[in-house]
């Protein structure tokens, strides 16, 4: 099975509660369907950053707690924000995840 992941840097009025709600139902418009924490999904966005924000809800939690493990959200992000990625990447912790890059985009 093969997933494909993307990091964007957007510019929002939003704060991040707000735009946490919006991606949920960006989500659900796209067919998302939730059963089970971490089940199979069709689509899952993730609010990795917010600026410098720090906060730890039970809805919400910024930096990602789980970014810094997953090889497949680091060299997405890597690739447009290198400065900030390089704050959180841990060799240790994405040692031996393999991640295929394709070169596959979306242009408007």
């Amino acid at each position: 099975m093969f997933f494909f992941n993307i990091a964007l840097e957007i510019e929002t009025s939003l704060s991040p509660d707000e735009l946490l709600q919006r991606c949920l139902a960006i989500e659900l418009e796209l067919g998302r369907v939730r059963l089970f924490k971490w089940g199979p999904r069709l689509i899952d966005i993730d609010l990795l950053l917010y600026e410098n924000v720090e906060m730890d809800t039970e809805k919400l939690k910024i930096p990602h707690p789980y970014m810094k493990e997953r090889a497949f959200v680091m060299i997405p992000l890597q690739e447009i924000a290198e400065p900030v990625a390089a704050e959180y990447w841990q060799d240790d912790l994405v040692a031996g995840q393999t991640v295929l890059k394709t070169d596959f985009r979306i242009e408007q």
